[in-house]
């Protein structure tokens, strides 16, 4: 059985209640069983007992029918015959009233075989005794008396045996209807027993495991406790339920994780501040010997600065003198663009004229066409006048050969002309990138003599650093000299901290952490837990090795204030 998420009150109120309920069940159970067979049983009773009563009722009815056939048979007086015989019909009449109330009650196989042997028995006897009664009736008793004893006589005899085997059949149901009750009284105390035993185990088993869940999470918090107390940290805590013990086996499993945290960050502190120190008196030792250096590299950086300042002088001159000669370039090129733009005035009113010459040519050529044309004309016109016109043809030959001659000639001018025109738009563009050429030049002087501003700027300001510079290294003169001193004394304090650190590890080097948590402090410190220990040895050779490095700083400082005098 498992109580999850049950506190222990809880608990332990559904264990009582579970013993309570199942110890109220098992009296109810008891009670109802005894109470139901008892029902059964008096209703068995009353059926049986009311059958019997009947039968009882049946014999009586039976047995007064022979008592009054015997009466009869000894009586001389009529009337008081007739009276028996009036009571053996009431009686014949109560029976089967009986009878059938006997029928309705409801019998079993057997009873019924022993009734339906009496309702033989009295079908055989009734004819009898009403014959019995007719003799009675006509005054022969005689007669009367002696068929009632001979033949109806050992009929009831039969009859009261089947009424008695009646009976005993009700007695034998009777006391079976109490042997069973005896039998259930036992089943259902057997029962009892039974199912309070089961009860009882069942609680004894509720009471182990309840016991067992409160007790066994205790037992772990005092182990766990006892593990922490003595140093142990390695302790594996189960979660637990959610009941009182749960909780407060979290709350020191959270208390554990965090001495866990605690001591291994305190652990990994002091291997991390024994590890500053040792990086810290390599340091030292290190700025010792850059002090050292940096007192020579001062030297060095003063003599360079001196020739520095002469080069920075000369260079001044130097720059002073191409600004002039920058400038005086700069005179000329602007002048060579005026030139140049000049010539490219020229040449473009020489394309104009150019052009204008062509269009002249042109027209002359058109002259000359027309010319040609109207000789052409007056030749046709003279060769039609005959001779009368052959003067006149002459003239017009000639005029027509001096208009071809003079489109010939046009048309070479043209050409010619043609030529000079692209040739002069060749030097057009050749003088405009002259021009262009020049202005440029023209630009990139300017620039020149900007850039020699700023050189000469550049070199002044160069000067003016210089002596700054001059001032700095004074002052890192004094620093140097002041680190010296700041050396000596971080060595001494690096010395006091590794001691320091070294009493921190010792500390708490009593604690035990996980595998998980010595590798994941070995990860950070880059050191195994063994040379964590080893390391702890060689606090003294590192503890004695920082007077060295002050004693080098010291020397360092010396040898830096030897070089700076």
């Amino acid at each position: 059985m498992k109580f999850p998420a049950l506190r222990i009150g809880l608990r332990l109120s559904l264990c009582f209640g579970l013993i309570l309920v199942l110890m109220a069940a098992v009296t109810a159970l008891a009670g109802f069983s005894n109470h139901r067979a008892q029902q059964q049983l008096a209703q068995s009773l009353r059926h049986t007992n009311g059958k019997s009563g009947i039968a009882a009722a049946m014999r009586q009815s039976l047995f007064r029918q022979g008592q009054a056939a015997r009466n009869i048979g000894t009586l001389n007086d009529l009337f008081r015959m007739q009276k028996e015989m009036t009571g053996i019909v009431a009686e014949r009449a109560r029976y089967r009233l009986n009878q059938t109330a006997l029928v309705n009650a409801g019998l079993t196989a057997p009873e019924q075989a022993i009734v339906q042997e009496m309702q033989a028995l009295d079908q055989r006897s009734e004819p009898l005794i009403s014959q019995a009664a007719e003799f009675a009736a006509g005054f022969n008793a005689g007669q009367a008396s002696k068929l009632l004893n001979a033949q109806v006589a050992p009929l009831q005899t039969q009859w009261l045996e089947a009424i008695d085997k009646l009976v005993q059949l009700q007695q034998q149901q009777i006391q079976h209807d109490l042997d069973a009750y005896a039998e259930s009284s036992r089943n259902i105390t057997l029962l009892t027993i039974v199912i309070c035993g089961a009860a009882m185990v069942l609680a004894g088993l509720v009471a182990w495991r309840l016991n067992r869940s409160i007790t066994r999470p205790l037992n772990q918090a005092v182990e766990l406790a006892s593990r922490v107390a003595a140093g142990d940290l390695t302790a594996y805590i189960a979660p637990g339920n959610n009941d009182e013990t749960g909780q407060l086996l979290r709350a020191l499993r959270s208390m554990n994780q965090s001495l866990q945290r605690a001591v291994g960050q305190v652990r990994f502190g002091a291997q991390s501040m024994f590890d500053v120190t040792q990086q810290t008196a390599s340091g030292n030792r290190d700025l010792a010997e850059r002090t050292d250096a940096q007192a020579e590299s001062l030297r060095q950086t003063a003599d360079a600065m001196k020739e520095l300042s002469g080069l920075v002088s000369r260079n001044t001159a130097q720059v002073g003198d191409a600004n002039q000669l920058a400038r005086s370039a700069a005179d000329v090129a602007s002048r060579g663009g005026e030139i140049v733009a000049s010539v490219v005035g020229t040449m473009t009113s020489i394309k104009d004229s150019s052009r204008r010459v062509v269009d002249i040519i042109s027209v002359i050529d058109g002259i000359a066409f027309q010319t040609n044309i109207l000789a052409l004309n007056a030749a046709v016109e003279a060769a039609r006048a005959g001779e009368t016109g052959r003067g006149f043809a002459v003239v017009a030959t000639e005029v027509r050969q001096l208009a071809m001659r003079s489109a010939a000639a046009a048309k070479e001018i043209k050409t010619l002309i043609g030529a000079s025109v692209d040739s002069i738009d060749a030097g057009s563009l050749q003088v405009d990138d002259a021009g262009r050429t020049m202005h440029e030049i023209v630009d990139s002087v300017g620039q020149v003599v900007t850039i020699m501003d700023q050189i000469a700027a550049a070199s002044d300001a160069q000067n003016h650093g210089i002596a700054e510079l001059n001032q700095s290294l004074a002052q890192i003169d004094a620093v140097t000299r002041n680190n010296a001193t700041l050396v000596a004394q971080a060595a001494q304090a690096t010395a006091e901290l590794q001691q320091q650190a070294q009493n921190l590890w010792q500390a708490v080097g009593t604690f035990q952490l996980g595998e998980e948590d010595s590798a994941a402090l070995s990860a950070r410190s880059g050191v195994s837990p063994v040379e964590l220990m080893t390391a702890q040895e060689g606090d003294a050779h590192q503890s004695a090795g920082l007077p060295d490095v002050a004693a080098l700083a010291i020397n360092s400082a010396g040898e830096y204030s030897r070089l700076a005098v």
